[in-house]
């Protein structure tokens, strides 16, 4: 068994994001990340979206996998591919 915990915070994730080392967020297959908590993300990390782009729009092969940025971001944001 590993030794994570799961911490429930209350507050603006984006805002405070820092205080995290990695955030997973759902993305969709088509790179928009305009909606939801995405915008956010994308507004304050643009890696983030940079890398989501790099993937084909609109493949569905996408769902269940991630990207994340690896440029030095803190925290790391991973794009999982949920829908």
């Amino acid at each position: 068994m590993s030794d994570w915990k799961l911490k429930y915070v209350v507050g603006d994730l984006v805002r405070d994001a820092e205080q995290f080392e990695v955030i997973c967020h759902g993305s969709n297959c088509f790179n928009t990340m305009g909606a939801g908590i995405a915008v956010g993300i994308r507004k304050k990390f643009p890696e983030a979206y940079k890398i989501d782009c790099e993937t084909q729009y609109g493949d569905t092969k996408k769902l269940g996998t991630f990207t994340y940025t690896k440029e030095q971001t803190t925290p790391v944001i991973v794009n999982a591919y949920t829908q």
